[in-house]
């Protein structure tokens, strides 16, 4: 387990580009119309993480996290190619609402632990944060000295084969 994990944190590191969504983000709601909407969106993650794309910054993560709490008390009945077409939306407005680590954490919530992998560097340390539930996700985050810590980069993995 822990030799696949390291594979996957090299392959992160390596590069595979940065993620990118199915659609463009559509222009910005008003406060009053993201609201509405969210509340149209219920329990709906996809709704919310779509809604999300809209939001500016701070309701972005809002409403981020409250996808993510549908996904991990497993509300949500998704096909797998929805929850791939889901997860690389997600990985995307992630990168886009998270400039710190704890805004990841905040985002994904307490129930959602990553495994953490550092490599250290000259004056750097970088770190792959990887989530396996309810997406594979790996979040790459950067501490140079005399920086604050801040999220480089946000990817899908692959599905885990038995």
């Amino acid at each position: 387990m822990a030799q696949a994990i390291f594979g996957v944190a090299w392959a992160v590191f390596l590069g595979s580009g940065p993620v990118v969504a199915d659609d463009l983000p559509p222009k910005s709601l008003t406060r009053e119309q993201l609201r509405q909407e969210a509340d149209k969106a219920g329990k709906d993650p996809a709704r919310l993480i779509r809604l999300a794309q809209q939001a500016p910054e701070e309701e972005m993560r809002r409403l981020l996290h409250r996808a993510m709490q549908l996904l991990t008390a497993g509300q949500a009945d998704l096909s797998a190619q929805e929850r791939e077409r889901l997860a690389r939306l997600f990985a995307s407005s992630l990168e886009r609402a998270a400039r710190s680590p704890d805004d990841v954490a905040r985002i994904m919530g307490p129930k959602a632990r990553p495994t953490v992998v550092r490599q250290v560097i000259f004056r750097m340390v970088r770190e792959q944060w990887l989530y396996e539930t309810p997406f594979r996700l790996a979040v790459t985050v950067d501490h140079r000295r005399g920086h604050d810590p801040r999220v480089l980069a946000v990817r899908v993995l692959p599905p885990d084969h038995p």
